[in-house]
């Protein structure tokens, strides 16, 4: 049980994660935040990308998405996500904004 320990502490300590002997719950919560963000630096989206992405499939309709998205996010209390939803936002009112000529596509 004891090896087994040390093999999680030590896979925590290489991967960056905070390490509590104590279980506390700010620990816990500073854990998930790390690994939140983390998982966000491994995926690489930008922003520009994920604005793009959802011109493309949703249209018009791509700024009530991003909407949705900072609501839930907002709901479930993730700051780091909700940045990252305004910056979408943001990128696509300005996408939306620029002018387009007859017969050129919205992205």
């Amino acid at each position: 049980m004891d090896d087994l320990m040390t093999r999680a502490r030590e896979r925590s300590i290489s991967m960056g994660q905070p390490v509590s002997s104590s279980g506390g719950s700010s620990s816990t919560v500073e854990a998930a935040m790390l690994e939140r963000s983390q998982a966000r630096a491994r995926e690489k989206v930008s922003v520009r990308a994920m604005a793009h992405s959802l011109i493309v499939v949703c249209g018009d309709g791509a700024r009530g998405v991003t909407m949705r998205h900072i609501a839930r996010c907002l709901d479930q209390d993730l700051p780091d996500d909700v940045l990252f939803w305004l910056k979408v936002r943001n990128q696509i009112d300005w996408l939306m904004r620029t002018s387009r000529r007859e017969g050129d596509s919205i992205q």
